[in-house]
């Protein structure tokens, strides 16, 4: 308890009331705003002295590569930073080796966002995508999956944690599986990376694209795409620049260019030097001061406290199986609508998700989240302001429901 409140020091905007939103984005520590006021004030005093200024971001992107390596479990020369996890899915995608009639399947991406750029492998180049829905059974899922596959199956692209439902899926499991169908795994980790830990290299997986925003404490605008390397020579990065090259002269008049060696070939920009040094800032914070085992640990377990909060609050149905979760939690409340059931929550200081489609209401936990946030939710939510007759707003439907995509 003495680490936790320790922590929780670090993140002044946790004061300001409870806040249990990070499936939408997490809280900055102050360590992080102090390090994006530096680099602006050094651009605003000493000006961007262009080669300076590069140097200094290939260093800082390079330290925030080695940072990520310990939370993903992987080698940071197998890293390529991303403006954010729809940059990263974009760049895997297009990279991949899929032509007219190859099929895809998808499961837990649930974020409208995500789902974008397989709906253009469709459009422009005739892939064929088949909707597998999440279950919380494990062994259903697979078997699910198992039975949408043919022989023109080639990647399969699933969420760490659907963000719909909370769920986590089995992706350890799934990895030999698709590999032994002579396919490829990406997985969406968005919702995962910081709260739930996957270890990438062992698990098997092709590539990891996730946020550096909710659960890494990063600024919007950041993110980073792993890639396996036995599957980096197969890829041709459609979008190509400076950043992405073996060195920053490594081309010629003639069209001939030297793409890097690793994963930092699929990178085509660099991006704000604020960004970078704001997510190293945050990213070094939470290693030292907490340390990665401590957080899943942490988070694991007030997602379980607030998952038994949720159940015993009556009238609540809790979405998220115990056994499946990670660090958010998907329920609702009487037939409210989630989305006026948030609003009123805001006006109490209290601040909560809602799922992508709209149907249900979203509450996760960090590391800067303390026991006491889970019991003033628990309390509230057995008075709210909001009844079933003030409901209102109908959940819309979900666009990733749609198999015939």
């Amino acid at each position: 308890m003495a680490l936790a409140d320790s922590l929780r020091r670090y993140f002044p905007a946790a004061r300001l009331g409870t806040y249990l939103d990070t499936a939408a984005c997490g809280l900055l520590p102050d360590c992080a705003g102090e390090a994006a006021r530096d680099v602006w004030e050094q651009v605003v005093q000493q000006g961007r002295h262009r080669t300076h200024y590069s140097e200094q971001l290939r260093a800082v992107r390079a330290e925030v590569k080695a940072q990520l390596a310990h939370v993903l479990h992987c080698d940071a020369a197998a890293l390529a930073l991303t403006e954010g996890p729809v940059q990263a899915l974009n760049l895997a995608l297009w990279a991949w080796p899929l032509q007219a009639g190859d099929e895809v399947l998808y499961s837990g991406l649930d974020s409208p966002a995500v789902l974008l750029p397989l709906y253009a492998q469709k459009l422009r180049r005739g892939v064929v995508l088949r909707s597998v829905p999440v279950t919380a059974d494990p062994e259903a899922w697979l078997a699910n999956l198992m039975a949408a596959w043919s022989g023109r199956t080639r990647l399969v692209v699933c969420a760490h944690v659907a963000p719909g439902s909370g769920i986590r899926l089995p992706v350890e499991a799934l990895a030999p599986v698709v590999h032994e169908r002579q396919a490829a795994l990406l997985v969406e980790g968005s919702w995962g990376a910081g709260a739930d830990f996957l270890h990438v290299t062992a698990a098997g997986v092709d590539a990891y694209a996730c946020a550096g925003q909710h659960w890494l404490c990063g600024p919007d605008g950041t993110g980073v795409l792993y890639v396996r390397a036995s599957q980096l020579s197969g890829l041709d990065p459609v979008w190509l620049g400076p950043a992405g090259l073996r060195s920053p002269r490594a081309l010629d008049e003639f069209g001939m260019f030297l793409g890097a060696p690793d994963a930092r070939r699929l990178e085509w920009a660099d991006s704000a030097l604020a960004n970078w040094h704001a997510w190293l800032a945050s990213l070094r914070l939470l290693r030292t001061q907490a340390g990665w085992e401590y957080i899943g640990e942490r988070v694991r377990g007030l997602s379980g406290q607030l998952w038994q909060a949720l159940v015993d609050v009556p009238g609540v149905e809790v979405l998220t199986p115990r056994a499946a979760r990670a660090g958010m939690i998907c329920f609702r409340l009487n037939q409210v609508a989630p989305e006026r059931l948030a609003a009123a929550a805001r006006d109490a200081q209290l601040y909560l998700g809602v799922t992508p489609d709209g149907s249900a209401l979203c509450a996760s936990v960090a590391v800067y989240n303390h026991e006491d946030d889970v019991e003033r939710l628990a309390a509230w939510l057995r008075k709210p302001p909001v009844t079933a007759a003030d409901a209102g707003l109908a959940p819309r439907s979900d666009p990733s429901a749609n198999p015939g995509l």
